[in-house]
């Protein structure tokens, strides 16, 4: 009986531990590594698309801008204008911020929306897994 309580007493402290590798597992479904996030606004004549995607430590903003018509009664769309922006970011669930040459702006995360919110403006973004081609 002593030696089945003793090996019970080595046991115990090992059923209790938790191991480091599941903290980390928990931090990682909050990175934003490997996200993709999209933005669009549209009328009859423009759609404005921004892609914001976030790598290891930095960031890669595109926007692109769409002149659409009408031919034979379909939509098409052509791309008139393009800009990339590029830059580091820091990211502590939920809030994040992004650095690039323009400056700097704060983020928050919530979910599948991403909103960038400065005094003149307000971006909300969308996450996107899905590839889009034009």
């Amino acid at each position: 009986m002593k030696k089945v309580l003793f090996a019970l007493l080595l046991v115990l402290p090992f059923v209790f531990n938790s191991c480091s590798s599941d903290d980390d597992e928990e931090k990682s479904t909050q990175s934003l590594n490997k996200t993709t996030w999209e933005l669009v606004e549209k009328d009859s004549k423009w759609e404005d698309v921004i892609t914001l995607t976030f790598n290891k430590s930095t960031y890669e903003l595109v926007e692109e801008e769409y002149q659409i018509k009408i031919v034979d009664g379909k939509e098409v769309k052509k791309l008139e204008d393009a800009n990339t922006y590029k830059g580091t970011y820091t990211y502590d669930h939920p809030n994040g911020t992004i650095k690039g040459e323009e400056g700097e702006s704060k983020f928050i995360v919530n979910g599948k929306t991403l909103t960038i919110k400065e005094d003149d403006y307000t971006m909300v973004f969308t996450k996107n897994n899905l590839k889009r081609s034009y």
